[in-house]
């Protein structure tokens, strides 16, 4: 009778409390009042259930079929324990969140979870104090009857709100997602020594180091990360955002339930792992950086250290067990995935110093407090400093702990100083914060790595899927531009690096047909080294199109380059390859068969005078030999169009004379030679039509043979146009113009 009396009138006091938020002087309270009152609840729910953390509960404890309680009620409050913690996480974090999962949970699941609750009210608090008969109704009834009535009416209000606006959305997603995050919720919130013994008996204990408990928990650790990280990449940044928040309060909530109340000399949380799960948890809540660095690099050490070397006797799936196991496994997860997610920005090399300066600070108060406290409590042992966790591991600091002790007395108080062993602890630490320093640069790396990749396998479909519309259902082996086929077309060509404001090359079009040799004229920062790289694909376009034999250099790349060969101002090469290595490693690029690059080294090596160099490492021969490699080994494919930019600077005057007559002999056959050159003689004798760029823009374009009609030598034009414009003020518009009336 007693309990029924209970639970009515604590649902009755639920349902009073929701009609008095829900309705103010008559009306119903606007969602913008709603969402305010919802997040200051919130926060007092959260300070209640703290309240029950420090609080006893002694139920797994009684759990394990042997209890209080018939098996089939202790059955089903495992489960109701299960799901009340699944709802307490939501209505913590629903009123800060817009995920409507999370808020289903709230409207659908809590006030079902918490009237149950409310009905087994005193089966649920024998629970919590292990007795089937209490005295009187005390605290600990008054502190679960307060979270039963503000949970009870949080959820009938979110209802209720959804009743209002008619906001009932049953379609499938919604109801997978919300499915989906109460699973996710109940596995956090669920006691894993429970799952275990259910499922899966002992795997042993955990400081049995490379047992299977210890195999388990190392390799779990580090499935969660990978797996953490895959699922996740998917989602934006606040719903990563959320779900490691999410994880975080129920780390928090776990390490507090566990901890030993009331505190004393010998359970201060002043243990460096007990301190980052109220750290970390303040760091995703607040979102603050400085908090976070400091997790990221000491705390996750910490956790590393302490999985790795397991200083607790426990089973696996004991509860002890598993509340170390949870615990150190989020600190090291949690962080990591944090920054792989791009949820907290990557800690600088400064954030080290910072973290070491606060970890000494806390190192040194922790040495004062086990060297003092130990007068009072023998077994005060913070960050392991006094006992022999470390050692019973790592056998040869055992000396520096016995052998090396300075003992002093101040009063009646002695302070013992392991000085040797502390020292050592703390140097090494520092070296593991280092170390893990580099293992997340060379994470940042790998991860920067995959994500160029995969913003590569991106962009490469989005392309092919525009190409195929472009192409109207034509093979997408086709050009784009089927009349272009003998031809280099730009149209409206822009480019301005990232960074900068001003174009570097600023509305180019230009058409150039086979078997012309074409000159490319302009000062130095004129544009024509920009122009060249995003003519072979080399860096991206910002605004116009460049199209090589018909195929778009931006969505037909391969097919473009295919019909390219590029001789680049620098010449790099292989220089630990022979000459004629690096050649047939280019053919291999271009497919070229067997036969068809052994004639074309063949004639080539001939022309070049290199037969005898041909067979050595490239990095013995001299400047204009791997000039003449990179010639070779831009024409093993005889392609369409033949770009060089600068390809006679700093050759010797046979060199060029060969070099030359390869451009002619290439035109000859119906190609596209382009080419830049500050050699205007060369220019003049060579090239069929030249064009001039100032300052990114085209000046004018003209043919050889025209001017030798008029009598204007290319020198003359060269000084008329592009030495005005790239030596003065003059508007390089107006020069332009001058162009091309000329």
């Amino acid at each position: 009778m007693t309990s029924v009396l209970i639970a009515s009138g604590l649902i009755t006091g639920g349902a009073a409390f929701s009609f008095t938020l829900f309705f103010r002087r008559g009306k119903i309270l606007s969602d913008r009042r709603w969402n305010v009152a919802a997040k200051i609840l919130s926060l007092i729910f959260a300070a209640c259930f703290v309240l029950r953390l420090a609080m006893t509960d002694v139920f797994y404890d009684t759990e394990a079929l042997v209890g209080i309680f018939s098996k089939g009620l202790n059955f089903l409050l495992v489960a109701l324990r299960a799901l009340t913690q699944m709802c307490v996480l939501a209505l913590v974090l629903a009123p800060w969140f817009k995920f409507r999962a999370v808020k289903n949970i709230v409207a659908y699941a809590v006030p079902v979870v918490y009237f149950v609750d409310m009905v087994l009210f005193r089966q649920n608090v024998y629970a919590f104090v292990g007795a089937v008969s209490l005295p009187t109704f005390g605290f600990r009834e008054v502190q679960f009857a307060v979270e039963c009535v503000l949970a009870f009416s949080m959820g009938l209000c979110e209802l209720a709100k959804r009743l209002r606006d008619r906001d009932f959305d049953f379609s499938r997603k919604n109801i997978l997602s919300t499915v989906a995050l109460g699973a996710f919720y109940l596995v956090f919130a669920a006691h894993g020594s429970t799952l275990f013994n259910l499922f899966g008996g002992r795997l042993g204990a955990i400081n049995n180091l490379m047992s299977p408990a210890h195999i388990f928990m190392l390799a779990f650790t580090a499935l969660m990360i990978v797996v953490g990280y895959i699922f996740l990449r998917r989602y934006d940044a606040d719903f990563r955002y959320f779900i490691l928040t999410s994880a975080a309060v129920s780390c928090f909530m776990h390490f507090w339930y566990y901890y030993s109340f009331p505190l004393g000399f010998t359970n201060l949380p002043l243990h460096l792992c007990h301190a980052a799960i109220t750290l970390m948890l303040l760091s995703f809540v607040l979102k603050n950086r400085a908090v976070f660095a400091f997790n990221y690099l000491v705390n996750v050490t910490g956790a590393i250290f302490a999985l790795l070397l397991p200083d607790t006797e426990a089973q696996l799936t004991s509860e002890l067990g598993m509340h170390y196991f949870n615990g150190h496994m989020l600190l090291v997860v949690l962080p990591i995935l944090a920054v792989a997610l791009g949820v907290f920005p990557r800690p600088k090399i400064k954030d080290v110093g910072y973290c070491i300066a606060v970890f000494t600070g806390y190192f040194l108060v922790v040495a004062v407090l086990n060297a003092w406290l130990v007068n009072y409590e023998p077994s005060v042992n913070y960050f392991f400093m006094n006992g022999d966790n470390l050692v019973k591991h790592l056998a040869f600091a055992v000396g520096w702990k016995n052998n090396y002790i300075w003992t002093f007395n101040i009063g009646e108080l002695t302070f013992k100083i392991y000085y040797v062993y502390w020292i050592a602890m703390y140097v090494g630490f520092i070296v593991l914060i280092f170390l893990l320093w580099w293992i997340y640069e060379g994470m940042y790396r790998v991860a920067d790595h995959h994500a160029m990749l995969h913003g590569i396998l991106v962009e490469q479909r989005q392309r092919k899927k525009q190409l195929k519309e472009l192409l109207d259902g034509r093979a997408v082996s086709e050009p784009l531009n089927p009349e272009g086929a003998d031809m280099i077309s730009i149209k409206h060509f822009s480019k301005i690096y990232s960074g900068s404001s001003v174009k570097s090359v600023d509305d180019l079009s230009l058409e150039i047909r086979g078997g012309e040799v074409y000159g490319f004229l302009g000062h130095n920062g004129a544009g024509k080294s920009t122009t060249i790289k995003s003519l072979v694909g080399i860096q991206t376009i910002t605004s116009g199109t460049i199209e090589v034999c018909g195929y778009d250099i931006s969505k037909q790349p391969l097919k473009a380059k295919l019909n390219i060969g590029y001789v680049s101002d620098n010449h790099a090469v292989y220089e630990q390859l022979t000459g004629r290595e690096y050649i047939n490693y280019v053919a291999d690029l271009y497919l070229v068969s067997k036969e068809d690059r052994e004639k074309r080294i063949d004639k080539y090596v001939r022309m070049f005078n290199l037969v005898d160099a041909i067979d050595k490492e490239i990095k013995g021969y001299s400047h204009g030999m791997k000039q003449k490699i990179v010639v070779i080994a831009s024409l093993i494919h005889n392609p369409k169009v033949w770009v060089l930019d600068e390809p006679l600077t700093g050759l010797d005057p046979a060199s060029s004379y060969q070099i030359k007559e390869c451009m002619r002999e290439h035109a000859d056959n119906g190609n596209i030679v382009f080419f830049s050159s500050h050699v205007i003689e060369v220019v003049e004798k060579i090239c069929d039509k030249i064009c001039i760029i100032a300052k990114g823009k085209l000046v004018g374009e003209w043919k050889i043979s025209e001017l030798a009609e008029q009598g204007v030598t290319l020198e003359e034009l060269y000084m008329k146009y592009v030495y005005l414009a790239a030596s003065t003020a003059t508007d390089v518009k107006a020069v332009a113009e001058d162009g091309a009336d000329a």
